[in-house]
């Protein structure tokens, strides 16, 4: 996935929850995917992974997501 998909992704992820506008996301290369980082927390939770390997160190904020993590993912 290249710079421009990812935004892409963020951008319609954003459209969804517009409360995360001002949220901070990061691209992980090593685990190709792409996080939102939980303001309150500094956790990231990814809301898209190549691998569909949604595991990771929660503190629970991602649980208002869940519909994201259930739909069309894609682009």
């Amino acid at each position: 996935m290249n710079a421009e998909d990812r935004q892409k992704l963020v951008e319609k992820f954003i459209a969804k929850y517009p409360k995360t506008k001002d949220d901070r996301f990061i691209y992980r290369d090593d685990r190709d995917c792409i996080e939102w980082i939980c303001p309150r927390h500094g956790v990231g939770h990814p809301i898209w992974d190549a691998h569909a390997n949604y595991v990771h160190g929660c503190c629970g904020c991602c649980s208002i997501f869940r519909g994201w993590l259930k739909s069309d993912k894609g682009l």
